[in-house]
């Protein structure tokens, strides 16, 4: 007998109860989940054509390319990593260069649009020496807009608000959020108009925020940064994804809205789900084939958020993370839990990738993806 999904969410309702009968706080989950129901009351489709999109980590092989057109996806996310591009001197790798002409080339060649994502600071190039940071990433996005004028979108860095980063104040438990967004926006002064310059042409995408409360995107608005960018974007996980995912959308578009930005696009660059993610909100199902299981609750939570994308156009693009990737944690969680994969197979199966780990075979998510294509792309 397969455990109940519900059955986590059954604990933490009793929990924030109490033994006694008196209600606690509200658990998070909880307040998630009721901030869906009531957004999903207002809900109502905006008539506007969304797109369906994926990250990569590598260069697009011609038979990826191939069941990504099935899908009727041409948008795919890659990394330029900033610190292997630069040195800590200022001179540029070449060899990373011309491996990223190729990348380039092909993705053309493929049909395919590129959303390139510029972050990784240079050693040496840290909170101390930010300002110095943000003249020379100016200078760096610039000089790639103008080498790859195919790419129109730039994202300028990834989940910076939180994390991979110190440059606007992410590890400084000092800072609000809204603070760090107002360093972003310095940053913002300097790129966007380096790009813009560049190629004309070019859209300014925000880096994907990994906060969901606003608060980074309300900084941005404070540093004078509303010119700066053409694209907001964030990044929402969770289980199930589809709370976060619809509340975000909702939130981040009324914000826009009140600055005058309502018609500017929102994206979300990265949602997905992951074999260790269910493992560890829901447990090791009883009595059935793990490795199905793990596929059937990708398929449910991945594709039920796209349904909803192109129901509500919450998001002008949404990015599923990630064509292929590594087990990222998989192979940890489902051992922590006594779970055994199925024989052959390994947590780089069962990540957040839609292709087995051969790079080649479809998951049941690029299944439906490809049984029921993207209409905005064709």
């Amino acid at each position: 007998m397969m455990i109940n999904p519900r059955f986590p969410l059954l604990v933490a309702c009793l929990l924030a109860v109490g033994f006694g009968g008196q209600a606690a706080e509200k658990p998070g989950w909880m307040i998630e989940k009721e901030t869906y129901e009531a957004n999903l009351k207002t809900l109502r489709p905006r008539g506007t054509q969304v797109e369906v999109g994926v990250a990569a980590h590598g260069v697009t092989t011609p038979a990826q390319a191939a069941l990504l057109h099935r899908a009727g996806i041409r948008r795919v996310r890659r990394t330029i990593y900033w610190n292997l591009l630069e040195k800590p001197d200022g001179t540029w790798n070449e060899d990373y260069l011309r491996d990223w002409d190729k990348a380039e080339a092909a993705s053309r060649e493929q049909g395919l649009e590129l959303l390139a994502v510029v972050h990784e600071a240079p050693q040496g190039l840290d909170w101390a020496h930010r300002s110095e940071a943000y003249q020379r990433f100016a200078s760096a996005v610039g000089r790639l807009a103008a080498r790859y004028p195919g790419i129109r979108n730039w994202e300028l860095w990834n989940e910076m608000d939180l994390s991979f980063t110190d440059l606007f104040g992410a590890k400084r438990k000092d800072m609000t959020l809204r603070e760090r967004g107002k360093c972003y926006a310095e940053m913002l002064r300097l790129a966007a108009p380096a790009i813009r310059r560049a190629n004309p042409q070019a859209q300014i995408v925000m880096g994907g925020m990994a906060s969901q409360d606003g608060e980074f995107l309300e900084g941005i608005y404070d540093g004078g940064g509303q010119g700066y960018f053409d694209v907001a974007n964030v990044h929402t996980y969770g289980e199930p994804i589809l709370w976060r995912f619809v509340n975000t959308a909702v939130l981040l578009r009324a914000i826009l809205e009140r600055h005058g930005d309502g018609r500017k696009p929102l994206w979300n660059t990265e949602f997905g789900n992951s074999g260790g993610q269910t493992v560890v909100a829901w447990g090791i199902p009883k009595g059935r084939d793990l490795g199905e299981y793990l596929d059937e609750k990708q398929r449910e939570l991945v594709t039920e958020c796209v349904t909803a994308n192109r129901k509500y156009s919450l998001y002008d693009v949404a990015m599923i993370y990630v064509l292929q990737g590594e087990a990222e944690g998989t192979d940890r969680e489902v051992a922590a839990r006594g779970g055994k994969l199925p024989a052959g197979r390994t947590g780089s199966d069962y990540g957040y990738s839609l292709l087995r780990s051969d790079g080649v075979t479809p998951r049941p998510t690029m299944e439906w993806l490809m049984a029921n294509p993207d209409r905005a792309s064709r």
